[in-house]
């Protein structure tokens, strides 16, 4: 049987749905990873609603979402997680962070130094994974990059806000992925599709393709549109994410 993506002869449908079922497949992959960050953003939330003084959080009851956490990390790839106040959120912090990691079979709590007259301040307040939640997204996926601060790996970092009933802003809950663990989940979404294609994240990098026609890691110059430049299908992996799946038609 010809092979189609040699061919160029898949009609438009046999190219979209091709790639919208790529797309669904790495929404569920995302999902699985923010549904327990979505339960710590509620639990956050619920603390707040429940302290004696509810305009701020304290570190003492927010120390009772440890358990929780601990349970987020037995998720496949995921190295850290926690939860990351807004400004002012906190009890006598106007910057803090409650966030365990594993390392090998150890797992220990982060601490940073959020002094913003040092050096090496960690000034969480302008990543993006923290400022698209605060804008509004309900879902952030960040990367990959390689993360010397906290991780020091080459992962995702994916972030829930955590808001009150009112709406006010009370920080993220986050986890931190490998990388290591997610490609194998992308190459086997793109397994299926006939054309080249490629998974774009919302930085425009390319994160994972089925072919060699483009590099890991690259920007490309504008994100993915179908019917524009060699882009025949997008579709969008959903929950904020910024992700696309995108197929081409064969190259000269």
């Amino acid at each position: 049987m010809p092979d189609p993506r040699a061919q160029g002869a898949l009609s438009p449908a046999g190219r979209t749905e091709a790639v919208d079922a790529a797309a669904e497949r790495l929404g569920a992959l995302l999902a699985g990873y923010f549904s327990p960050l979505e339960k710590l953003a509620a639990a956050v939330v619920a603390t707040r609603a429940a302290s004696p003084s509810p305009s701020q959080l304290t570190e003492r009851a927010l120390l009772h979402l440890e358990g929780s956490m601990r349970e987020a990390l037995e998720g496949a790839g995921v190295v850290g997680v926690g939860y990351i106040a807004a400004p002012g959120i906190v009890e006598n912090r106007d910057r803090y962070l409650l966030w365990w990691q594993r390392k090998d079979d150890a797992v220990t709590r982060l601490r940073l130094n959020f002094d913003p007259s040092s050096v090496d301040v960690y000034d969480y307040l302008t990543m993006d994974w923290f400022v698209r939640a605060r804008e509004g997204a309900g879902h952030v996926v960040y990367g990959p990059y390689v993360d010397y601060t906290g991780a020091d790996h080459y992962i995702f970092t994916l972030t829930a806000p955590a808001r009150s009933a009112e709406g006010e802003y009370l920080g993220v809950a986050g986890c931190d992925v490998l990388m290591t663990s997610v490609e194998r989940a992308l190459i086997d979404a793109l397994r299926e599709c006939p054309r080249d294609t490629v998974v774009v994240s919302s930085e425009r990098r390319v994160i994972a393709v089925n072919s060699p026609r483009w590099v890991i890691g690259a920007r490309l110059p504008t994100m993915p549109d179908a019917g524009s430049g060699d882009f025949v299908a997008v579709a969008d992996v959903g929950l904020d994410s910024g992700w696309v799946v995108s197929s081409a038609v064969p190259e000269e």
